[in-house]
């Protein structure tokens, strides 16, 4: 079994910390991110050292998964726009067209003769990812929707809250009973009688 490279043995601050002066660096002056590791190393009083391929590599590692990061951002606010939850659902129905897209290729792909067979840069396992993660998008969708009604129903119980108080201020000093004012009072907030 190969042995894990030498950085991924760092204590997970050292980690956090070399991730972080890469980026500040913006992914450069690798001899100098080094040397500093390789201080920081022997301060902590750990008896390691990390050469400067080992710091390039993880940089590179690093660069790429943020590059993928801010492309998928920006992807996501190209095709979400400024729609909110009301147009989720069309969102979700995209995806879920490019998922099957992709399902469909896979097994017509699995069943053609050898000779017609092409390469795909994804097989089915990938599918079965790509679906659970559509999946609890969606049920994650589902929970947003309901929190958000949820907050509705409290601010539209807080407006008529409001809105009663002022209602059966004005029936008071208008000269109406207790009584007629907490009736109209409990019809404003859509209480029964």
């Amino acid at each position: 079994m190969p042995q894990r490279p030498r950085i991924d043995r760092l204590p997970p601050e050292i980690r956090d910390w070399l991730r972080t002066e890469l980026q500040a660096r913006g992914y450069a002056d690798y001899d100098d991110v080094t040397e500093a590791l390789n201080a920081r190393l022997e301060a902590e009083g750990l008896d390691i050292t990390v050469g400067r391929s080992a710091v390039h590599n993880f940089g590179r590692a690093q660069q790429r998964f943020a590059d993928l990061q801010r492309q998928a951002n920006d992807w996501a606010q190209g095709f979400l726009g400024e729609e909110g939850l009301d147009r989720e659902a069309h969102r979700h129905k995209a995806l879920f067209s490019m998922l099957s897209s992709h399902a469909f290729r896979t097994m017509a792909n699995a069943m053609a003769p050898r000779e017609e067979k092409e390469e795909l840069d994804f097989d089915a396992r990938d599918l079965h990812f790509l679906g659970r993660m559509l999946k609890d998008m969606m049920a994650s969708s589902g929970l947003r929707e309901a929190i958000s009604d949820k907050a509705l129903e409290r601010e539209i119980r807080k407006e008529r809250k409001a809105a009663a108080d002022r209602v059966e201020s004005a029936t008071r000093s208008a000269g109406l009973t207790p009584e007629v004012s907490a009736a109209i009072r409990d019809a404003v907030e859509g209480k029964s009688p």
